[in-house]
């Protein structure tokens, strides 16, 4: 009897002591890597080519009747949408945060990783109450010039062919087996 009392009590200040806050940022890119090229070499890069198909997030700016997030059920959930996934690469160079650079260079280590393996994932980070500027898909004919800040926060995550991302990666699939 105690012990029901007990968890039941630390259930109730658990659930008391969440707090809602609205999300401001989320993964920046999606895609399926090809290959990456490290500048200026791969031991201690600056900047990285991260080139295949990708779907980078839309920015949509909140009014007042609609703030750039959703309540559901009491939960925040921000209104981000992905552009339509196109072809190319993405530049980036490292973040100015001392922290982030050895997060940064580990992630771009880990889109190395998964390179040519067809397998999709998300990467990168926007938060657009931070004021991150977004990022841009290069042609494959355009010279890597003015890189984007890589923006680090929730890793390399590998998705899933289904559920709510399949569209998506089935659409980041099919780009990559065009020629």
């Amino acid at each position: 009897m105690w012990t029901t009392r007990l968890v039941t009590c630390i259930a109730l200040l658990v659930t008391l002591s969440v707090i809602d806050l609205p999300a401001s940022g989320q993964a920046g890119v999606y895609g399926v890597v090809e290959r990456v090229v490290f500048e200026p070499g791969r031991e201690s890069p600056e900047r990285v080519q991260v080139w295949g198909a990708f779907a980078l997030i839309e920015v949509v700016r909140g009014t007042r009747a609609d703030p750039g997030w959703t309540r559901v059920s009491n939960h925040a959930f921000t209104n981000y949408v992905y552009r339509q996934p196109q072809r190319g690469y993405l530049y980036f160079t490292l973040p100015e945060a001392k922290d982030a650079i050895v997060m940064a260079r580990r992630e771009w280590s880990d889109l190395a990783s998964v390179a040519g393996t067809r397998q999709a994932v998300a990467f990168g980070y926007y938060d657009r109450d931070r004021g991150d500027r977004l990022m841009r898909i290069r042609d494959a004919g355009a010279t890597p010039v003015d890189p984007d800040p890589y923006y680090t926060d929730i890793g390399v995550v590998k998705l899933a062919s289904t559920g709510s991302h399949a569209q998506l990666v089935a659409d980041l699939a099919k780009l990559i087996e065009r020629p």
